[in-house]
C-alpha cells in the first residue's frame, strides 16, 4: 500500500458516478481513454447484485490502467481504477479512501464521494455523472464547481437511463456535456493542459492582469449586459482561471480573443459569476426564529385583508423562497386571519429562475424538509418532488438586478442572505441602502451569517445578532451614490463625448418623440440601456418621483411603486428578446386611494446609428 502522506494535489482525481446503464458508458469511457494519464479514478456506481463481480473484469478488459476494488484505507495513487464494493459509501480523507456502511435510501454515494473529493483535491477534481436513475451525482457536481473543479455529464441522448444526468445539468454548474467517449478525451486533454500550464492554477489569481480583467468585464457588461465590475476581484479572477481551464486557454489573452467572439463563452462564463449555493431551510435555526418570532409578530399587526408583502432577493432556484412560503402558509394558518401574500422571489440568473417556477426538486430534500411540510406542501413522484400549485402561487418570480435598483417598496420582510459576501465594500453598501428604501417602517430584514451591515448599523436594531435578522429603526430615504461600471485601470487616452455623438443623440430624439406622437401615449420617456432616465416627454400621470437630495435617474427606482415590477420584467424581455413589450390591466394605486385604475404598459426600442 502507497504512503497516505504523499502529496496528492500532485494530480488529478476523477470521480465516476452512475447507475443503470452505467456499465455500457464506463465500457465506452474506459475504452477511449488514453494510455496512463496522470490521474486517479475512482468509480462509484449503484451496483446490483449480478453486476459486482463482473464490472471489474469489464472495465480491466477496456485498459492497461490496473483496476482495483476498495479496501478501507486503502491510499489513492495516480494510473489506478478504484472501483467501490457493493452496500458501501465511500469519502476521501488525507489521501486515504474511507468505506462507510450505507445508513438509508437517501445516502447517496455519488454525492457523498464528490463533495469529500471537491474538499480535498479542490481545482484539481473532475467530477462525472454518467447513466443512471435518480438524481445521485447532482448535489457533488455542484460541490465539485464551487471548488474550483470540472463538473461533466454525459449527454443524454447518449445514456441508457436519462435521469441521473438529466436532474445535473439544469444546475448550471455543468461545464461539459458529452457522449463517454468524448468525456473521455475531454478528461485527459484537460488533465495534459493543466500539467503543461501550471499558470493556469487558481493558486494564481492574484497575478491577474488588470487590464485583461477590466476587458472581460468590458464584454460582459456590453454584450451580456451585467456589470461584475464591483464584485471581488479573487471571486472574479477564479471563475475566470476556471473558464480557461474549461476551453483550454493558455492565458488571459488567449481567453480574451475566444471570448469576444464567442457569445456562447459570454454566457458560459456570465453564468459561471452567477453561481449561487442554497437550500430549503438553510441554517435551520435562523429559520426557527423566522418562523416563531418574526412572522408571527408582523401577522399580529396586520389589518384583515391587508397584504402581506416579502421579498426574497437572488433567490437563486428558488429553495429559500419556497421555505419563506411554506412558513407564512403556516403562520397564517394558526392566527385565523384572512391575509393576501405576494411574495417576491428575484435573480439575475435567468435559468435559475426557470427552475425556481417550475418547482421541481430532487428526492433528497427529505433530509432538509419534515415529512409533514413534504406532504402537505409537495408531490412525491418517486425520484423528484414537485411543490404543490397553491404554493408556486404564492410566489411572483421575475429576473431582478439587485445592484441597480430596489425593485420593490413596503415590504415587511426582505430576505438578501450570501450575496453581500460576494461584493467590494462599497457595493456591499449601496445594496444595504437599497434593501433599507424596500422596507416598510419596522420592517425586518434577514442577512447571511457571514455578513454585517457596516456603516448602516445605526439604521437597524438587531433582533438576534448570531443569526443576522434586524428591524428599521428609522422610515427616511438614505442617499444613494450612483453606482456606474467600475474601472480597474485608469485609460492613458481618455476622451470626452464627440461632436459625433451628440448629433447621434439628436437624432434618436426626434425618432422617440415621433414614436410618441404615433403611439398618442400621454406619458413617455427615453432611457438608455442601464435604465437611466435621459429624457421626459410628457408626465400627465405622475408617474415619477423625486426624493429631496442627489438626483436619482434609474428608472426603476423613481418610477411608481406599482410599476416598478412590471416595468423591470418589461425592460428585460424587451433587451432580451429585441422586440416591443406590452403590458396592459396594470393595477395603479393613487395616491392611498381605495380605487385603483388600470393602466397599459409599452416598452419599445430604438436604436441609434452606432448599435447602441
Amino acid at each position: 500500500m502507497a504512503n497516505p502522506s504523499a502529496n496528492h494535489k500532485d494530480f488529478f482525481i476523477i470521480g465516476i458516478g452512475a447507475s443503470a446503464g452505467g456499465m455500457q458508458a464506463l465500457k465506452a469511457f474506459f475504452g477511449n481513454l488514453p494510455d496512463h494519464p496522470p490521474a486517479a479514478f475512482v468509480v462509484v456506481q449503484h451496483l446490483s447484485t449480478e453486476h459486482e463481480s463482473t464490472i471489474m473484469e469489464i472495465i480491466q478488459r477496456q485498459t492497461p490502467l490496473s483496476v482495483y476494488q476498495i479496501e478501507d484505507g486503502m491510499a489513492v495513487e495516480p494510473n489506478k481504477i478504484y472501483v467501490l464494493p457493493r452496500g458501501k459509501v465511500i469519502i476521501v480523507s488525507n489521501n486515504q479512501l474511507r468505506l462507510l456502511p450505507k445508513v438509508d435510501a437517501f445516502d447517496y454515494p455519488v454525492n457523498k464521494f464528490f463533495k469529500s473529493i471537491a474538499q480535498e483535491w479542490g481545482e484539481k477534481t473532475v467530477g462525472i455523472v454518467l447513466s443512471g436513475i435518480g438524481n445521485d451525482g447532482t448535489e457533488g457536481l455542484k460541490a465539485i464547481s464551487r471548488a474550483g473543479g470540472i463538473a461533466l455529464v454525459q449527454s443524454p441522448e447518449t445514456a441508457q437511463f436519462t435521469s441521473m444526468v438529466s436532474r445535473a445539468i439544469p444546475s448550471s454548474l455543468v461545464d461539459e456535456i458529452l457522449s463517454p467517449q468524448e468525456l473521455a478525451r475531454t478528461v485527459f486533454e484537460l488533465i495534459r493542459f493543466f500539467e503543461n500550464n501550471p499558470s493556469a492554477s487558481t493558486q494564481d489569481i492574484s497575478l491577474i492582469d488588470p487590464e485583461q480583467l477590466q476587458q472581460i468585464l468590458d464584454i460582459l457588461a456590453q454584450r451580456q449586459e451585467i456589470d461584475f465590475s464591483h464584485y471581488k476581484v479573487s471571486t472574479l479572477a477564479r471563475r475566470i482561471h476556471h473558464r480557461c481551464t474549461i476551453t483550454q486557454c493558455h492565458n488571459l489573452e488567449n481567453y480574451l480573443v475566444l471570448l469576444q467572439q464567442s457569445e456562447q463563452e459570454q454566457k458560459l462564463l456570465r453564468q459561471d459569476l452567477l453561481i449561487g449555493a442554497t437550500c430549503f431551510f438553510r441554517d435551520r435555526q435562523s429559520w426557527k426564529y423566522i418562523e416563531r418570532q418574526v412572522l408571527p409578530r408582523i401577522i399580529a399587526d396586520l389589518q384583515p385583508q391587508q397584504q402581506l408583502r416579502i421579498w426574497i432577493s437572488a433567490c437563486a432556484t428558488g429553495e429559500e423562497a419556497y421555505t419563506m412560503a411554506m412558513l407564512v402558509d403556516e403562520a397564517i394558518e394558526k392566527s385565523n386571519k384572512s391575509i393576501q401574500v405576494k411574495i417576491f422571489a428575484t435573480d439575475l440568473d435567468t435559468n435559475a429562475l426557470e427552475t425556481a417556477a417550475r418547482g421541481v426538486y430532487p428526492e433528497n430534500i427529505t433530509k432538509d424538509i419534515t415529512p409533514e411540510r413534504l406532504e402537505k406542501y409537495f408531490t412525491n413522484h418517486g425520484d423528484h418532488f414537485h411543490v404543490k400549485r397553491f404554493l408556486r402561487e404564492m410566489l411572483i418570480i421575475a429576473p431582478h438586478d439587485l445592484t441597480k435598483n430596489a425593485g420593490f417598496s413596503k415590504m415587511h420582510l426582505v430576505c438578501c442572505r450570501n450575496v453581500l459576501i460576494y461584493m467590494q465594500p462599497h457595493l456591499q453598501q449601496q445594496v444595504l441602502r437599497l434593501l433599507h428604501f424596500a422596507l416598510t417602517a419596522n420592517g425586518i430584514l434577514f442577512l447571511g451569517g457571514s455578513e454585517t451591515l457596516g456603516e448602516l448599523a445605526e439604521e437597524f436594531t438587531s433582533l438576534e445578532p448570531k443569526l443576522k435578522i434586524f428591524s428599521k429603526r428609522r422610515d427616511i430615504p438614505l442617499r444613494l451614490a450612483p453606482i456606474t461600471q467600475q474601472t480597474l485601470i485608469t485609460p492613458i487616452n481618455s476622451t470626452v463625448r464627440t461632436k459625433t455623438r451628440q448629433n447621434q443623440l439628436d437624432r434618436l430624439l426626434g425618432e422617440v418623440l415621433n414614436y410618441c406622437l404615433e403611439e398618442r401615449k400621454l406619458t413617455c420617456l427615453l432611457i438608455n440601456r442601464d435604465n437611466q432616465l435621459l429624457r421626459i416627454f410628457y408626465n400627465s400621470a405622475d408617474l415619477l418621483s423625486y426624493q429631496v437630495g442627489e438626483a436619482v435617474l434609474d428608472i426603476i427606482e423613481i418610477i411608481h411603486p406599482d410599476l416598478k415590477l412590471p416595468l423591470s420584467t418589461a425592460l428585460h424581455r424587451a433587451k432580451r428578446d429585441i422586440e416591443n413589450v406590452i403590458y396592459t390591466g396594470i393595477k395603479l394605486n393613487r395616491g392611498g386611494e381605495e380605487e385603483e385604475e388600470s393602466v397599459s404598459l409599452k416598452v419599445g426600442l430604438i436604436k441609434c446609428k452606432s448599435g447602441s
